[in-house]
């Protein structure tokens, strides 16, 4: 037996020569006399799997029969367990939830995101992208809690992955799930639904996604699936092809995918009665509203008969002409991506093995934005002169640009290519102890091109008639310009157009570099004969973030949102941790963890945690966990940044006004957000006279605190409109900029809640009927602003962070007869009460029901043909006042209606 001198020895070299490898690989050798079954693992005595006792999220059946084209696992082969590096069985039981590739591939949702946003655990937050929600980004992140994406750390095989580098989104630098590989290579996912910062550092507040690979694959698989909308039939589908050779020695496993989704236009799925009741609206409009000697003058042709009627031709609504921002708006993106995965491993000898592992990922959005961008920066004004002008006197424009006349030209393209490589060695330094060392490389480049902008400075000079190249041509803001022909004064040339409009260009780059290194073993043994195991490890993570902007976008000249900053942000992070883990009793278990963790710029934080498990009976568990975790602040909360801001009612206006720029100055001194989490937990399984059962519950609860947050825009606003930092159109009084210190340490949440999931199957001759159940169900969700005012906004529109019901369920019902399972799945949410003064009595307020139909047929043994229809009701989700799918995105699917069918299998 090797000494603990020796392992510290072992660390200490591995540090200084900074040879480091990956964290959160646990090491089971499943043939280890008295060695406790992984939390991941089916339980022996009933064969039902506690963390899939409710079935596939979304789905409606078990999962298919198993792939016989990969390798039977052997008393000797590694299984990866999120939550510990240790050879035990996991003390997060209650808290793991796990997703098998089958689930994966039976689900009649197309993307992994999509999947994911199905677990109850998810209920409450943007986790699909590619809507006019995720800031036109195509990222697909996970958002347990609601605590935002980087607040849940994403692994693949155990290892961080570099996040997106265009920001995008809710919360900057988010990991696409979308593309971290293919889905036909998926062993499972593992969903750690408690704090984990005391083993894998920052990021890990409200939990950890691990995705795992099969490794052992021997073969060739296939996996396709083909998705239709009920509206319009637009289509999503993905196609992967899977292929693994096992050696004596050497095992290599690729895979490649690629997936495609068409755009989604609002009026696919709204229709325009509840589009007007409900739809989003916009002072800033063409046609548009016009100021004369500061009285509000709609366009004479608003609403007209004559050039399509409304909402196509503006809403005459209070003495304005406002405009529908639904026409031809794209909610969700085309999208198209392509995979790429390979993994090999080979045993250099019988005590040295190398692991090689990459994947690339390409993805392109483009989503239509036809209404254009508003030009909200500067004070616009159609001269007497101006052909068009049929006010006899100057008017000042509420405007906005490109509904009119850029048609494609007003389209968001977006780039994304991911590229990632990990190497490790690992060594078997006896029959006790084994160290590994490793490094990654991931780098993201990502491209942005918006089109519906306009050059003010251009557009003010052929609104004066002196635009275009020879500098006497007049632009006619007037919706007369839609019935002019060519040679009239009142019409607007495609050249002129062409003077008129530009694009806003970025490109950017994020980058990640770890070195890690571990060592693993029994310590020594107990009164009991049973060891206790140690883990040390260290790493360090170096990453960069940079963006360069267009010239025109970083002046300001360009309409809406403000001048834009090229920035160069880098963070290096050295950490070392320790586990330990205490079988006190062959039942029961404790585990102790802590993590230092240096940051620069930054400052140095330990995060220690302990749990427990004891399996009182037979299938009959308790676990338990408390411990300190942290997010550290974003790369860009150091540099400050740009974005848009809205009041509901503008006290010196009178009207509700959304997208205007706001402005957050660069901040120093930011200090890591921190959370104390706790959990208890009781699961079950076993083979019952009634059947298979299995059930679990999980209470947990998180005090988040320090919470970096700028500040609030809209409070800001309503506070002290007349506010020096705000600066307002002369003539009309809208507010066109808002400049507020950066980002501060202020912020508190206090959420507690119950997960819960039960199972039963019986089989009943050649038919085994089952019945499942699973969802989160919120106690508490408190918010505390930097002011001390404390809000309850559990189950409320109009809250300072995004929508989360009170209760989030899943119930199934479904059978397997031979070959085939189906099933039925019902989707609950609670109704959400809307809190914004003035929209009281107009938003919905109701739960939401939808109910989903899967099955699946194995034919030829090796093949299965599934089916399904998500939301069979086409049930549309309840639509908030003035933000038909902005806010309802967060909570709700948004596509209703969608036919599926799929085709899996090996050869």
């Amino acid at each position: 037996m090797i000494n603990r001198g020796f392992v510290l020895a072992t660390v200490s070299i591995l540090a200084i020569g900074s040879s480091l490898c990956a964290p959160a690989e646990a090491q089971i050798n499943t043939g280890t006399a008295g060695q406790h079954p992984s939390a991941a693992t089916t339980d022996q005595a009933s064969g039902v799997t506690p963390e899939s006792a409710a079935g596939a999220p979304g789905g409606a059946g078990p999962a298919a029969a198993p792939d016989t084209s990969q390798a039977a696992p052997d008393a000797s082969q590694d299984i990866v367990v999120t939550g510990s590096y240790l050879s035990k069985r996991s003390t997060q039981q209650g808290a793991l939830t796990t997703v098998s590739g089958a689930d994966i591939q039976n689900n009649p949702r197309s993307s992994i995101a999509e999947i994911l946003a199905q677990l109850p655990s998810t209920s409450g937050n943007l986790v699909t992208a590619d809507s006019n929600d995720a800031g036109n980004s195509p990222v697909g992140a996970i958002n347990l809690r609601g605590l935002g994406p980087r607040a849940t750390l994403v692994l693949l095989n155990g290892q961080r992955q570099v996040p997106v580098s265009e920001p995008g989104g809710q919360d900057s630098f988010s990991v696409d799930v979308n593309t971290l590989v293919p889905g036909v290579i998926l062993q499972r996912i593992e969903v750690l639904k408690d704090g984990a910062s005391a083993l894998y550092g920052s990021d890990a507040v409200a939990g950890v996604v691990n995705f795992i690979t099969q490794q052992n694959l021997d073969g060739v698989r296939f996996d396709g699936n083909l998705t239709a909308l009920d509206a319009h039939s637009r289509l999503s589908g993905r196609v992967g092809l899977a292929f693994g050779v096992q050696g004596d020695r050497t095992s290599i496993v690729a895979a490649v995918e690629y997936s495609h989704q068409d755009q989604v236009f609002t009026r696919d799925i709204f229709g325009q009665d509840r589009i007007a009741k409900f739809g989003q609206t916009s002072a800033f409009g063409n046609p548009a509203t016009y100021f004369v000697n500061g009285v509000a003058r709609p366009d004479p042709l608003c609403g007209s008969s004559t050039i399509g009627g409304s909402p196509t031709a503006g809403l005459p609504v209070n003495n304005q002409c406002r405009m529908d921002l639904t026409l031809l708006r794209g909610m969700v993106g085309q999208v198209d991506r392509g995979l790429g995965y390979v993994s090999i491993k080979h045993e250099l000898s019988d005590r040295f093995t190398l692991r090689l592992e990459g994947n690339a990922s390409t993805v392109k959005l483009v989503r239509f934005n036809s209404v254009g961008f508003p030009a909200n920066t500067s004070t616009l004004v159609v001269p007497a002169n101006n052909p068009g002008n049929p006010f006899g006197a100057p008017a000042t424009v509420n405007y906005r640009w490109g509904s009119a006349f850029l048609g494609l030209k007003s389209v968001t393209d977006t780039h994304s290519d991911s590229y990632r490589f990990r190497g490790s060695l690992n060594w078997n330094i006896d029959d006790n102890w084994k160290a590994s060392i490793g490094a990654y490389y991931g780098i993201n480049n990502s491209s942005v091109n918006n089109g519906g902008y306009n050059s003010q400075s251009r557009l003010q000079a052929a609104l004066n008639c002196k635009g275009g190249a020879s500098g006497n041509l007049c632009f006619n803001p007037f919706a007369s310009s839609y019935l002019a022909q060519a040679g009239s004064p009142l019409y607007n040339s495609p050249d002129l157009i062409n003077y008129i409009a530009v694009a806003r260009t970025e490109t950017s780059e994020y980058r990640l570099v770890t070195y890690d290194g571990l060592v693993t073993g029994n310590l020594f043994h107990l009164w009991n004969d049973l060891p206790v195991q140690l883990a040390l490890g260290v790493q360090r993570r170096e990453e960069r973030a940079t963006q360069r902007n267009d010239a025109e976008s970083k002046s300001t000249d360009v309409s809406f949102g403000g001048p834009t900053v090229d920035y160069s942000v880098s963070r290096s992070v050295n950490a070392a941790f320790l586990e330990l883990h205490v079988p006190l009793a062959d039942t029961l278990d404790v585990n102790l963890a802590g993590r230092y963790e240096k940051s620069n710029p930054g400052r140095g934080t330990f995060n220690p945690k302990i749990g427990f498990n004891w399996r009182a009976v037979t299938g009959l568990s308790f676990s338990g966990s408390i411990g300190r975790s942290e997010r550290a602040p974003g790369l860009l909360q150091f540099i400050g940044g740009s974005g848009l801001g809205g009041v509901p009612i503008d006290p010196i206006t009178g009207n509700a006004q959304n997208g205007f720029a706001v402005t957050f100055l660069p901040s120093t001194g930011l200090s890591p957000e921190k959370s104390v989490s706790w959990n208890l937990a009781a699961d079950y399984a076993h083979r019952t006279r009634f059947g298979d059962l299995a059930f679990g519950i999980d209470y947990f609860n998180i005090d988040f605190k320090n919470l970096i947050t700028g500040i609030d825009v809209t409070s800001f606003v309503l506070a002290d409109p007349t506010n020096a930092a705000i600066r307002r159109d002369p003539t009309t009084h809208q507010i066109q900029l808002v400049t507020v210190p950066g980002f501060f340490n202020a912020n508190e949440l206090k959420l507690s809640g119950l997960d819960f999931n039960a199972r039963l199957s019986h089989p009943l001759g050649g038919i085994t009927p089952w019945i499942s159940a699973d969802g989160t169900w919120m106690f508490k969700y408190d918010f505390t602003n930097a002011a001390g005012a404390v809000s309850g906004v559990l189950g409320k529109y109009g809250t300072p962070v995004a929508p989360v019901p009170v209760l989030s369920l899943r119930g199934a019902v479904g059978a397997t007869v031979g070959r085939a399972d189906g099933g039925l799945t019902v989707n609950y949410k609670t109704k959400f009460r809307e809190t914004t003064p003035g929209l009281i009595g107009i938003t919905e307020e109701k739960s939401y029901i939808t109910l989903d139909f899967n099955a699946s047929v194995r034919v030829f043994d090796k093949w299965t043909v599934s089916a399904g229809i998500v939301n069979l009701f086409n049930k549309l989700p309840p639509a908030q006042a003035n933000s038909i799918y902005t806010a309802n995105g967060l909570v709700y699917p948004l596509t209703g209606r969608a036919f599926s069918i799929g085709l899996h299998g090996s050869f």
